[in-house]
């Protein structure tokens, strides 16, 4: 029969195995937590506070075309609508040879041939590119410009008016094929900004005046003051016309977008954007308007 009881040798076998073990742990542990010290630890992205475009490149690139590509649709925060735009491209509009500033595009417009044309302030330049985004010419100008309008009363569009603020002028010029061929040239009695084509003549934000004038500069009619004898306008940064002849004006100091009558009377205003600036409609009468600080 065995005996339960444990002899003095079979004590002293169990201790040591178990002191054995224990310092085969221990080593084990220490061995395991040094690695875990060592080892360099898995970063933790938080993707809502990844921001890629926060920083601008510190270099020019060339211009390259990139295959369209659509994104993915904006879920809206109200029961308003929102068009998808189509991401189809960057291009660089600056031209190395000649430029000695960063580009700053203030005013665009594309030609009936779909040429560009854009004015770039820093530079004080007049740039013209193909439909494809290749540079073709440009026309250094006496000051920096504003913005610039189509107008299609004499040769199909290809007339256009730049302002020049500093300079109190509005230049007009005509594209022919590669060439840019200035004009007359009209002065105003204050700081021009914003200017589009209406009807036959043009609109133009002068000071905290709006000026109606034919395409030679005569000016017909001009808004001004409110019924209250205040002034109407702080800065009339950019306008253009609608379908219906009405005006819209993208006022920067009063930061508001409001639309009037050609007799000054007012249709609406938007104030939800803190400076606003360019501002254009589409044949459906949506607005577009591009504010430099948002607040969407």
């Amino acid at each position: 029969m065995g005996c339960t009881n444990s002899t003095p040798a079979r004590t002293t076998r169990r201790k040591r195995r178990h002191r054995r073990r224990h310092r085969e742990e221990e080593h084990e542990s220490k061995e395991m937590w040094t690695k875990r010290q060592i080892a360099p630890s898995e970063p933790e992205y938080e993707a809502d506070h990844i921001d890629l475009y926060s920083v601008a490149p510190d270099k020019n690139y060339r211009s390259e075309f990139i295959d369209q590509v659509t994104e993915q649709p904006v879920q809206p925060k109200s029961q308003h609508h929102f068009k998808q735009a189509v991401y189809t491209g960057i291009y660089n509009m600056k031209v190395h040879y000649a430029d000695p500033h960063e580009c700053r595009i203030r005013g665009a417009e594309f030609l009936p041939n779909g040429n560009l044309i854009v004015c770039d302030q820093p530079n004080e330049k007049l740039k013209l590119w193909s439909s494809t985004f290749q540079y073709l010419s440009h026309y250094d100008l006496p000051g920096a410009p504003h913005t610039i309008c189509l107008h299609s009363s004499n040769r199909e569009g290809s007339d256009m008016y730049v302002t020049i603020p500093k300079e109190r002028s509005i230049m007009e010029f005509f594209v022919d094929g590669k060439s840019i061929i200035p004009s007359h040239t009209i002065k105003t009695d204050g700081f021009c900004y914003g200017i589009s084509a209406y009807k036959y003549g043009l609109v133009v934000g002068v000071g905290t005046k709006i000026e109606f004038m034919d395409t030679d500069g005569h000016v017909i009619k001009t808004l001004q003051y409110s019924p209250g004898g205040t002034t109407k306008f702080g800065t009339p940064f950019h306008i253009t016309t609608t379908e219906a002849n009405n005006i819209l004006i993208s006022d920067s100091y009063k930061g508001i977008v409001m639309c009037i009558t050609p007799d000054g009377e007012e249709i609406f205003r938007y104030d939800n954007i803190t400076v606003p600036h360019g501002v254009i409609t589409d044949r459906e009468e949506n607005i577009y308007i591009c504010g430099n600080v948002s607040t969407f």
